[in-house]
């Protein structure tokens, strides 16, 4: 079994999901999923399939599983940190 999982980002202060890092949903489905013997786990982010709109539903054709992780701005105020 060949598994997509596709980051569409989370907008959640504790979840590492500002590109290079994978949102922690992202990390735990890929977990789950090497955990029950899939053949493959393939990651995208939305802007890569956005990239090549014409072109994503073939790259994600080949999966027999398409896992999304996405979700709503979360609300709020937080800290930021300079360099």
């Amino acid at each position: 079994m060949r598994v997509a999982i596709v980051d569409g980002y989370k907008d959640e202060p504790a979840g590492l999901g500002v590109p290079p890092y994978p949102d922690v949903y992202a990390r735990y489905a890929a977990g789950a999923v090497m955990l029950a013997g899939a053949g493959g786990v393939r990651y995208f982010t939305i802007d890569q399939l956005r990239g090549d709109w014409p072109g994503s539903p073939r790259l994600l054709a080949g999966h027999d599983v398409i896992v999304v992780v996405a979700g709503v701005t979360t609300p709020g105020k937080y800290l930021g940190g300079l360099q």
